[in-house]
């Protein structure tokens, strides 16, 4: 990541191709008062679902009363 984005998140997929561990590496860029990612959740195989980061992290907060 650039310097300048000194907070992101990062999402990635192992996986076993050709006799090889690989590793798929996504990264996000964070700011400070802006909305979390949307960020892909590997599962089995390729298949990805988008996660909500903003969505869940605002539903953890309403259920667990920080508001």
């Amino acid at each position: 990541m650039p310097a300048e984005h000194g907070i992101h998140v990062s999402a990635y997929r192992p996986a076993r191709r050709d006799e090889e561990n690989q590793i798929a590496v996504w990264t996000f860029p964070l700011t400070v008062g802006q909305p979390l990612a949307v960020v892909p959740l590997a599962l089995r195989a390729t298949a990805t679902v988008p996660l909500d980061l903003e969505a869940d992290y605002t539903e953890a907060r309403r259920n667990s009363r920080l508001d």
